[in-house]
Order: C-alpha cells, then sequence, then structure tokens
C-alpha cells in the first residue's frame, strides 16, 4: 500500500518489478503472485505493467481478489537481462 500522495509516480510499478526480480534471481521461486482486489484498477496495471496475468480468484480477509501470477519461466522468457 502506498499513501495516497504518492499515487501516480512510478513507485508501485518499481517496487514490484524490484521484488519480482530479486525473488526469481535470488530466492529462486518458480511463480511471483499477487492478490488484487478486482475494482483496483491501478494495481491491476501495476501487475500487468510487471508482467502478470490473471490466473485465479481468491477470497482474502472475506473479500473477492483476482490472483495475479507470473511464472519464471515467463519472466526468463522476456526481453531483458535476467540472470
Amino acid at each position: 500500500l502506498l499513501a495516497r500522495d504518492c499515487w501516480g509516480r512510478g513507485y508501485a510499478t518499481e517496487a514490484a518489478v524490484a521484488l519480482r526480480d530479486h525473488a526469481f534471481r535470488k530466492l529462486k521461486v518458480a511463480r511471483v503472485i499477487s492478490l488484487i482486489q478486482a475494482r483496483n484498477t491501478r494495481s491491476r496495471a501495476v501487475a500487468e505493467r510487471n508482467g502478470m496475468r490473471v490466473v485465479g480468484e481468491t477470497m482474502h480477509a472475506g473479500i473477492p481478489h483476482l490472483v495475479y501470477g507470473i511464472a519464471y519461466e515467463e519472466w526468463a522468457g522476456r526481453d531483458g537481462d535476467h540472470t
């Protein structure tokens, strides 16, 4: 979560990219996911810019959420340095 006065400055996308890359490079995870409320269009856009796509739905804290995900193979196949 970011304070409202920090919205629209690219901080969320920058953090999401850094966390995704760390998870794949250092933690060697097979998949990274984000749980996002369907009505949260800004967070959904961040996930999509991060290469994620909707892979399911779930309930979290009694609220329906979309599950966005990206697998290691998808990430490694994208352009850029993934070593």
